[in-house]
C-alpha cells in the first residue's frame, strides 16, 4: 500500500511507495490500502486512489478532496465521484469550487467511519448514504452540503455566515427528484449547535454560469 508521512501536501495518484510529504503524482491505478500516518494527501482525480481503502490513522491526518469546476454542456455537471472506504481517526476536506460525490450514487453501500470530522470550505460535497461523511461533525466554512442523495445523520454541525445568493454555507435538504420538502438532517450528539449558515429545503436549478445546482433562492423559505 502507499503511507504518507510527514505535514508538506503530498498528491498523489496510486502507486505503492512511501512518501515523505513533498510532491507525487501518479497514474496507475491499484487496489489495496492508502495509509496517512500523520499528514495532508490530496487525490489529483477521481480515480487516483483506485479501489484502496484510505486509512487516516491519526486526528492529524487529512484527506484533501480537492475538484475545480470545468464548465460542460448546457445541462451537465462536472463532478467527482469517490467511493473508496475512508477510516480512522482523521479529517476530509473538500477545496476547490466543483462537486464531489462521496460514494457511488448507483450502489449508495459506501460506509465511513473516519471520526475527526469533515470540513467544506468551497464547491459542493454530496454524499450518497448516511455513513459517507464519517462519524464526527461536518463544518461548513464555505461551500455546501447537498443531501441530494439521502438523509443524513452527523455528529455536529456548525457554520460561518452563509453567502446571500445561498451558493455557500448551505445545507441543501433537497431529494433526488429536485422537490421541495426534502431530506431529513439529524444532529446525533445532543448539544447546542451554532449554525449561522442556511438550512435549505427548496427546489433549485443549474447555475448558467457554472451549471452547478443550486438553490432557488425564490421559490421558499430558509429553515435557519
Amino acid at each position: 500500500g502507499i503511507v504518507v508521512r510527514g505535514w508538506d501536501e503530498t498528491t498523489m495518484g496510486p502507486r505503492p511507495d512511501i512518501y515523505h510529504g513533498g510532491e507525487a503524482s501518479y497514474s496507475t491505478l491499484f487496489s489495496g490500502l492508502v495509509k496517512v500516518n500523520n499528514g495532508y494527501l490530496s487525490l489529483e482525480n477521481q480515480d487516483a486512489a483506485g479501489t484502496a481503502r484510505i486509512s487516516l490513522e491519526a486526528s492529524t491526518s487529512v484527506l484533501n478532496l480537492s475538484v475545480n469546476n470545468q464548465k460542460l454542456a448546457l445541462g451537465q455537471e462536472y463532478s467527482w465521484t469517490i467511493d473508496n472506504q475512508i477510516d480512522g481517526s482523521g479529517q476530509v476536506i473538500k477545496t476547490g469550487d466543483g462537486v464531489v460525490i462521496l460514494g457511488d450514487p448507483a450502489t449508495r453501500k459506501i460506509v465511513n467511519t473516519y471520526s475527526t470530522g469533515t470540513d467544506i470550505s468551497n464547491g459542493v460535497l454530496r454524499p450518497v448514504t448516511p455513513a459517507a461523511l464519517g462519524t464526527g461533525s461536518v463544518t461548513l466554512t464555505g461551500g455546501m452540503l447537498d443531501l441530494k442523495y439521502t438523509n443524513l445523520t452527523i455528529g455536529g454541525l456548525t457554520s460561518m455566515s452563509g453567502s446571500s445568493d445561498y451558493s455557500s454555507g448551505v445545507v441543501w435538504l433537497r431529494t433526488e427528484d429536485n422537490a421541495s420538502l426534502g431530506r431529513i438532517l439529524t444532529i446525533s450528539n445532543g448539544s447546542t449547535q451554532t449554525f449561522s449558515g442556511h438550512i435549505v429545503d427548496w427546489k433549485g436549478a443549474q447555475n448558467a454560469a457554472t451549471n452547478i445546482w443550486e438553490p432557488d433562492a425564490a421559490s421558499n423559505v430558509s429553515l435557519g
